[in-house]
């Protein structure tokens, strides 16, 4: 009842019933006077106030909320309906939701299947979507292999409705790394849209598809590609900074990771090296290929070849195309994913595989010998086989969508040496015009460390002889 009906049934009681309010008196006075007053005035005050006011909150709104999921107010195995919440992302898995009005412990994620399929089965989630989701609340932690396990909500045998569309985008909050490095902090943001803001790259490629940045004060998160990977737009390298990035705060393997959604996440990206989309032909050279090696390594797995850095500042090779052109004119490529940085008027060496296969302190490393004497600075993966037998090119192109960039080119050749011995550029031919004539090359001459093959990998090449 609300406080103004209270007042007014005081009022009308206190006027009907003045004459004799509890009138208990039985009027025992013998007067005959069959005046029976036994004062019916039933004062019963039939103000019952039934006050159909129901002020019960008829709102049947009986979801609950994902601040009631991610904190200790809902325990594992219950029974979740969250309505009207903003679907964040998408991933692998599932997707991330978020309640409209953002904040700490506002989102949360939704796993859905264990295969990417299910986005066939729910087309309709979409970023920007809101929807209604029945479910259970459940702690990932990969059976136990984690210590930090990841709050969800289970939907696999649940429901996922989309009922609309978000009216304004979820807003961000700006956290710090520090906040997001912390475990104890970090928690609070867990399924979350935030954004870091100075952001510099301190590894580009961190494996499994992340990279991290940190902030001035050594502070450090890791960067996640479940949602979008942002290689093939930025090509970045150590050095490199951010002014913000938003994305979705996520974890697995006990860190707790940030998931960029697209390149509008990534914002006031500059750049301290020159990478392959700002090279033009011939700012760099390919100068020797060993193409066959016997003493360094297996044939098919320690095969390299050699560039030169003709610009006044140092080149990052990441996202340039290694491209090896066959006689059926198909080609095997293998893009660089990895920083590759070639100083300024300096040689490097580009090897195949990858850094395992060069290890110069395991004896069991495939290109071990040759792992004493020097080591790649980029590699072009397992793909790309020198061949031995066959008229083959080698070149080094700049690919985006279907624009191609010729950058580097090497003469054709056709076992033109003996096996160990690489085919070189002669000394001092580093300018793609000399480098492009076949008859500038030689067989290398000088000895590789002690492994018995030849030539000058890193290094000034040695005179040819004619």
């Amino acid at each position: 009842m609300r406080l103004g009906s209270i007042w007014m049934a005081m009022i009308l009681a206190g006027v009907i019933g003045c004459t004799d309010n509890t009138d208990t008196d039985t009027d025992t006075d013998t007067d005959t006077d069959t005046d029976t007053d036994t004062d019916t005035d039933t004062d019963t005050d039939t103000d019952t106030d039934t006050d159909t006011d129901t002020d019960t909150d008829t709102d049947t709104d009986t979801d609950d909320q994902v601040q009631d999921v991610q904190d200790d107010t809902m325990t594992v195995g219950t029974e979740v309906t969250v309505e009207d919440v903003v679907v964040t992302g998408l991933g692998s898995a599932g997707f991330w939701v978020e309640e409209a009005e953002g904040g700490e412990h506002s989102g949360i994620w939704v796993f859905v299947a264990p295969e990417p399929e299910w986005r066939e089965t729910h087309p309709e989630v979409q970023r920007g979507a809101t929807v209604n989701i029945t479910g259970t609340k459940t702690e990932y932690n990969r059976d136990g292999e984690w210590i930090l396990s990841l709050t969800q909500i289970d939907a696999s045998a649940g429901t996922i409705s989309v009922v609309g569309s978000a009216a304004t985008p979820i807003p961000t909050t700006v956290v710090t790394m520090e906040d997001l490095q912390n475990p104890e902090t970090a928690e609070a943001w867990e399924g979350v849209l935030v954004t870091v803001e100075n952001a510099e790259v301190v590894n580009p490629q961190a494996g499994y598809g992340e990279w991290i940045v940190a902030d001035g004060d050594g502070n450090e998160i890791n960067i996640d590609d479940e949602i979008y990977n942002p290689f093939y737009d930025m090509w970045h390298s150590t050095f490199d900074t951010y002014t913000s990035i938003t994305g979705i705060v996520h974890n697995t393997f006990d860190l707790y990771k940030l998931e960029p959604r697209d390149n509008a996440d990534l914002q006031g990206y500059t750049s301290t090296l020159a990478k392959a989309r700002d090279l033009s032909p011939g700012d760099i050279t390919i100068t020797e290929i060993m193409y066959n090696p016997e003493g360094g390594g297996d044939d098919y797995g320690c095969e390299w070849f050699e560039i030169y850095n003709n610009r006044s500042d140092d080149v990052d090779l990441i996202g340039l195309t290694v491209s090896n052109h066959n006689p059926d004119e198909t080609s095997d490529q293998f893009l660089i994913k990895y920083p590759t940085i070639i100083p300024a008027n300096s040689y490097g060496v580009i090897g195949k595989r990858f850094p395992g296969y060069w290890d110069a302190t395991d004896s069991e490393s495939s290109c071990y010998a040759y792992a004493q004497v020097f080591s790649p600075d980029g590699y072009f993966g397992g793909d790309i086989n020198l061949g031995n037998d066959k008229e083959e090119s080698l070149t080094l192109d700049v690919i985006d969508g279907t624009t191609e960039t010729r950058i580097a080119t090497a003469p054709s050749f056709n076992n033109p040496t003996a096996a160990g011995s690489s085919w070189q550029a002669d000394q001092g031919s580093t300018d793609a015009k000399s480098i492009e004539d076949s008859s500038a090359w030689c067989g290398a001459r000088t000895v590789i460390g002690t492994t018995g093959d030849l030539g000058t990998p890193g290094a000034e090449n040695s005179k040819c002889m004619r």
